[in-house]
This record gives C-alpha cells, sequence and structure tokens, in this order.
C-alpha cells in the first residue's frame, strides 16, 4: 500500500505576491506557532506556510510535514526536495508551484 497526498485543496503559489497573499488570507490555529498557517484545510496540519525575515526581506516558506520545501523571495524562488524524494513531496511541489519536478 502507498502513501498518496491530497493536492486538490492546495493554492497555486507561483511568485512571491501569490505566496504573501496567500499567507495573509489564512488564519493562524489559535493555541499553535502564530507564524506557521495551514495550507488547503484547517485539518491538514502537515501542509503550512510560514513568514520570515532574512537580511532584512520578507521570505514566505511552503513546507510539508516537517520540512521546508518551496522559499519565495522578493526576486525568485527556491525549491528544495529537503532529502524526500518520494512521490508524495514531488506531487505537493507539483501543486504548489504549477509546474512538474523531474528526478534524473
Amino acid at each position: 500500500m502507498a502513501f498518496s497526498i491530497t493536492t486538490a485543496d492546495l493554492p497555486i503559489l507561483s511568485s512571491y505576491n501569490d505566496a504573501k497573499e496567500a499567507y495573509e488570507r489564512i488564519k493562524p490555529i489559535r493555541g499553535s506557532n502564530s507564524a506557521r498557517r495551514p495550507l488547503g484545510t484547517r485539518t491538514a496540519k502537515h501542509k503550512w506556510i510560514t513568514h520570515e525575515v532574512h537580511d532584512g526581506h520578507d521570505v514566505y516558506t511552503v513546507g510539508l510535514n516537517e520540512t521546508p520545501l518551496i522559499k519565495y523571495y522578493p526576486t525568485h524562488y527556491n525549491i528544495s526536495l529537503g532529502g524526500w524524494v518520494t512521490r508524495s513531496t514531488l506531487d505537493y511541489i507539483s501543486a504548489i508551484a504549477s509546474g512538474y519536478i523531474y528526478i534524473f
């Protein structure tokens, strides 16, 4: 039996502005870290977005479980698999970044 992740409820975040808008729209879950907000359904706490400041710039990070996968900077974004080359990680990144990740 294989694990699969539901990506139908995820927003497409193809730019810094999309990530910023999604972060500001989502309310934090009461009693949890206010900087970490759920992506998709509110019960799916393993799919998240956070806001941080790096070198004076706002950075929005999208992650799965405890692994940060996509960092949105004002000028670009970086994708990392975080060491997890799994189908669920690839599907998650592909759904959010609106593209497909190929592994060679």
